[in-house]
């Protein structure tokens, strides 16, 4: 495999190395230790995984509900006692 050129200082060469991917969500500090990352070798550029990246995301919720979320689909049930809810079980007044 070869060592890409980097973008912004177009002398040094990326390597994928280990990074501490930082940054605050809603006034906290989220700290992710040993996220892969193209660190250049002369400017320190640090270009992160992007599919490193999303799952971060997806752990601390900032791309959305998790696919595992449950979402109410019916609404809750009706007490049968209730006498504003027929209930076709009973004879109906005629």
């Amino acid at each position: 495999m070869f060592a890409q050129t980097c973008p912004a200082c177009r002398v040094g060469k990326l390597a994928l190395t280990p990074s501490v991917y930082m940054y605050i969500q809603h006034e906290t500090l989220i700290s992710a230790p040993n996220v892969p990352a193209w660190c250049c070798d002369v400017c320190g550029i640090v270009i992160f995984d992007p599919a490193a990246i999303r799952r971060i995301e997806l752990l601390v919720g900032e791309a959305g509900p998790p696919p595992n979320q449950h979402v109410a689909s019916a609404p809750p049930p009706v007490p049968a006692d209730d006498p504003d809810v027929p209930d076709e079980s009973r004879p109906r007044p005629e």
